[in-house]
Protein backbone atom coordinates (compact mmCIF):
# COMPACT_ATOMS: atom_id res chain seq x y z
CA UNK A 1 0.00 0.00 0.00
CA UNK A 2 1.39 3.39 -0.99
CA UNK A 3 0.06 6.82 -0.13
CA UNK A 4 1.53 10.15 -1.29
CA UNK A 5 0.49 13.34 0.48
CA UNK A 6 0.12 16.56 -1.52
CA UNK A 7 0.76 18.82 1.49
CA UNK A 8 3.05 18.79 4.51
CA UNK A 9 1.80 18.09 8.04
CA UNK A 10 1.54 15.43 10.68
CA UNK A 11 -0.78 12.55 9.77
CA UNK A 12 -1.88 9.35 11.47
CA UNK A 13 -1.96 6.37 9.14
CA UNK A 14 -3.93 3.27 10.16
CA UNK A 15 -3.69 -0.12 8.48
CA UNK A 16 -6.22 -2.93 8.84
CA UNK A 17 -5.82 -6.16 6.88
CA UNK A 18 -8.93 -8.15 5.88
CA UNK A 19 -8.57 -11.67 4.51
CA UNK A 20 -10.79 -13.37 1.91
CA UNK A 21 -12.13 -16.05 4.26
CA UNK A 22 -15.76 -16.79 4.88
CA UNK A 23 -16.58 -14.82 6.88
CA UNK A 24 -13.71 -12.33 6.32
CA UNK A 25 -11.46 -11.76 9.33
CA UNK A 26 -9.89 -8.39 10.07
CA UNK A 27 -6.63 -7.71 11.86
CA UNK A 28 -6.33 -5.37 14.78
CA UNK A 29 -5.75 -1.89 13.33
CA UNK A 30 -2.17 -0.61 13.61
CA UNK A 31 -1.52 3.13 13.55
CA UNK A 32 1.67 5.10 12.95
CA UNK A 33 2.25 8.84 12.84
CA UNK A 34 3.97 10.13 9.67
CA UNK A 35 5.34 13.57 8.86
CA UNK A 36 5.29 14.13 5.08
CA UNK A 37 7.32 17.16 4.03
CA UNK A 38 9.00 17.42 7.45
CA UNK A 39 12.69 16.89 8.17
CA UNK A 40 13.20 15.31 11.59
CA UNK A 41 15.16 17.24 14.21
CA UNK A 42 18.79 16.31 14.79
CA UNK A 43 21.50 17.07 17.33
CA UNK A 44 24.42 15.74 19.32
CA UNK A 45 25.11 14.96 22.97
CA UNK A 46 28.18 16.71 24.37
CA UNK A 47 29.73 15.33 27.57
CA UNK A 48 32.28 17.08 29.78
CA UNK A 49 34.04 15.76 32.86
CA UNK A 50 33.71 18.59 35.40
CA UNK A 51 35.86 16.80 37.99
CA UNK A 52 38.87 16.43 35.68
CA UNK A 53 38.38 18.02 32.23
CA UNK A 54 41.59 16.36 30.99
CA UNK A 55 39.84 12.98 31.38
CA UNK A 56 37.06 13.25 28.83
CA UNK A 57 36.69 9.73 27.49
CA UNK A 58 35.96 7.49 30.51
CA UNK A 59 34.31 8.10 33.88
CA UNK A 60 35.54 7.26 37.35
CA UNK A 61 33.28 6.76 40.35
CA UNK A 62 32.78 10.12 42.05
CA UNK A 63 33.18 12.17 38.84
CA UNK A 64 30.71 14.91 38.04
CA UNK A 65 29.77 15.15 34.35
CA UNK A 66 27.78 17.71 32.40
CA UNK A 67 25.67 16.74 29.41
CA UNK A 68 24.25 19.11 26.84
CA UNK A 69 22.39 19.24 23.53
CA UNK A 70 24.50 20.65 20.70
CA UNK A 71 24.09 21.36 17.00
CA UNK A 72 20.31 21.18 17.12
CA UNK A 73 18.77 21.59 13.70
CA UNK A 74 15.52 21.18 11.83
CA UNK A 75 14.63 22.76 8.49
CA UNK A 76 11.15 23.81 9.60
CA UNK A 77 11.52 24.60 13.31
CA UNK A 78 13.59 27.40 14.85
CA UNK A 79 16.32 25.84 17.05
CA UNK A 80 14.80 27.31 20.21
CA UNK A 81 11.48 25.59 19.48
CA UNK A 82 12.95 22.07 19.50
CA UNK A 83 11.91 20.38 22.76
CA UNK A 84 14.70 18.45 24.50
CA UNK A 85 14.15 15.79 27.20
CA UNK A 86 16.65 13.41 28.79
CA UNK A 87 16.66 9.88 30.15
CA UNK A 88 19.82 8.40 31.64
CA UNK A 89 19.99 4.73 32.54
CA UNK A 90 22.63 2.78 34.42
CA UNK A 91 23.43 -0.20 32.19
CA UNK A 92 24.50 -3.45 33.87
CA UNK A 93 25.34 -6.25 31.46
CA UNK A 94 22.05 -7.04 29.62
CA UNK A 95 19.69 -4.95 31.77
CA UNK A 96 19.42 -1.39 33.04
CA UNK A 97 18.33 0.63 36.04
CA UNK A 98 16.75 4.11 35.97
CA UNK A 99 19.21 6.88 36.89
CA UNK A 100 17.69 10.17 35.64
CA UNK A 101 14.38 10.45 33.77
CA UNK A 102 12.00 13.13 32.60
CA UNK A 103 14.58 15.93 32.69
CA UNK A 104 13.61 18.70 30.26
CA UNK A 105 15.98 21.31 28.91
CA UNK A 106 19.22 21.71 27.05
CA UNK A 107 21.30 19.72 29.54
CA UNK A 108 22.31 19.09 33.12
CA UNK A 109 24.84 17.44 35.39
CA UNK A 110 25.18 14.05 37.02
CA UNK A 111 27.51 12.59 39.64
CA UNK A 112 28.72 9.02 39.26
CA UNK A 113 28.06 7.06 42.50
CA UNK A 114 31.01 5.58 44.41
CA UNK A 115 29.01 2.63 45.76
CA UNK A 116 26.27 0.31 44.58
CA UNK A 117 26.75 -2.17 41.74
CA UNK A 118 30.36 -3.34 42.07
CA UNK A 119 30.64 -5.29 38.82
CA UNK A 120 32.84 -3.58 36.22
CA UNK A 121 30.51 -4.42 33.29
CA UNK A 122 28.51 -1.21 33.69
CA UNK A 123 28.06 2.11 31.90
CA UNK A 124 25.65 5.02 31.57
CA UNK A 125 23.39 5.48 28.53
CA UNK A 126 22.21 9.02 27.82
CA UNK A 127 19.13 9.32 25.60
CA UNK A 128 18.20 12.77 24.32
CA UNK A 129 14.71 13.05 22.79
CA UNK A 130 14.26 15.90 20.32
CA UNK A 131 10.73 16.93 19.33
CA UNK A 132 10.06 19.53 16.63
CA UNK A 133 7.06 21.83 16.15
CA UNK A 134 5.28 19.14 14.07
CA UNK A 135 5.55 16.64 16.91
CA UNK A 136 8.16 14.44 15.23
CA UNK A 137 10.52 12.95 17.81
CA UNK A 138 14.03 11.59 17.29
CA UNK A 139 16.22 9.97 19.93
CA UNK A 140 19.98 10.48 20.09
CA UNK A 141 21.92 7.99 22.25
CA UNK A 142 25.42 8.21 23.69
CA UNK A 143 27.14 5.83 26.11
CA UNK A 144 29.54 6.90 28.86
CA UNK A 145 31.89 4.04 29.75
CA UNK A 146 33.97 3.54 32.90
CA UNK A 147 37.71 3.47 33.44
CA UNK A 148 38.52 0.08 34.97
CA UNK A 149 41.47 -1.21 36.98
CA UNK A 150 42.61 -4.61 38.19
CA UNK A 151 42.91 -4.82 41.99
CA UNK A 152 45.01 -7.55 43.59
CA UNK A 153 43.91 -8.75 47.03
CA UNK A 154 46.66 -10.67 48.81
CA UNK A 155 47.53 -11.72 52.33
CA UNK A 156 50.80 -12.26 54.15
CA UNK A 157 51.04 -15.11 54.84
CA UNK A 158 49.18 -16.21 51.72
CA UNK A 159 45.89 -18.08 51.49
CA UNK A 160 43.76 -16.05 53.92
CA UNK A 161 40.00 -15.94 53.34
CA UNK A 162 38.33 -12.59 52.61
CA UNK A 163 35.00 -11.16 51.59
CA UNK A 164 35.18 -8.64 48.77
CA UNK A 165 31.89 -6.81 48.27
CA UNK A 166 30.20 -9.65 50.21
CA UNK A 167 31.71 -12.36 47.96
CA UNK A 168 34.03 -14.93 49.56
CA UNK A 169 37.52 -15.21 48.08
CA UNK A 170 40.84 -16.69 49.03
CA UNK A 171 43.83 -14.39 48.64
CA UNK A 172 45.60 -13.92 46.28
CA UNK A 173 42.76 -12.83 43.96
CA UNK A 174 42.55 -10.21 41.20
CA UNK A 175 39.25 -8.39 40.64
CA UNK A 176 38.28 -5.76 38.08
CA UNK A 177 36.55 -2.63 39.37
CA UNK A 178 35.57 0.85 38.18
CA UNK A 179 38.29 3.30 39.24
CA UNK A 180 37.18 5.26 42.31
CA UNK A 181 34.54 2.73 43.34
CA UNK A 182 34.53 1.95 47.06
CA UNK A 183 35.24 -1.73 47.69
CA UNK A 184 34.35 -3.50 50.91
CA UNK A 185 37.16 -5.89 51.89
CA UNK A 186 36.91 -7.82 55.16
CA UNK A 187 38.81 -10.82 56.54
CA UNK A 188 36.81 -13.96 57.25
CA UNK A 189 37.28 -15.28 60.77
CA UNK A 190 38.50 -18.85 60.80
Amino acid sequence: VTKTYASAGARTVTLTVIDSGAPPAASTPVSVKVFPGNSPPSGEIVLQNLTDPARSALYRAGDQWSFAAANLSDDQTPTGAISVTWTITFQHREHNHPFISGLAGSGGTMTIPTSGEYEPFVWYRLTMSLTDAQGQTVQVVRDLRPERALVTIASDPGGAAFEVDSNPIVATTVVSRVVGFQMRVAPVEQ
